[in-house]
């Protein structure tokens, strides 16, 4: 049976931002993106499916987003160690300036 391992928390940062992040992450980790609607929502994971990631994204405010991880896994350490990893990008992440038009600055 699968493991879920889910985190949440709060980026001051709009929905298309905080996917764009999340797509960078799964890019520097080695993963694939697998949907990217960018409406609220990215997967992606690694290329023999062993982990799977969701990121979603919703709006709280101007420019404030409420942000969802989960990784599913048959391992439970692999699907934690996904999540925390694509977590801590997201959340490290920066715009080079806050008018540029959401162009993340790599850390």
């Amino acid at each position: 049976m699968p493991i879920c391992d889910l985190g949440t928390f709060s980026k001051k940062a709009d929905v298309n931002t905080c996917l764009s992040f999340a797509k960078d992450s799964f890019a520097r980790r080695g993963f694939k993106t697998f949907l990217a609607d960018d409406n609220y929502t990215v997967i992606g994971g690694a290329p023999d499916t062993s982990v799977l990631i969701q990121v979603t994204c919703v709006p709280l405010s101007a420019g404030t987003s409420w942000v969802i991880v989960t990784a599913y896994s048959d391992n439970g350490s692999l699907a934690e160690t996904a999540r925390n990893n694509v977590r801590s990008d997201i959340e490290a992440e920066v715009l080079i300036d806050e008018g540029s038009a959401g162009v993340p600055a790599s850390n």
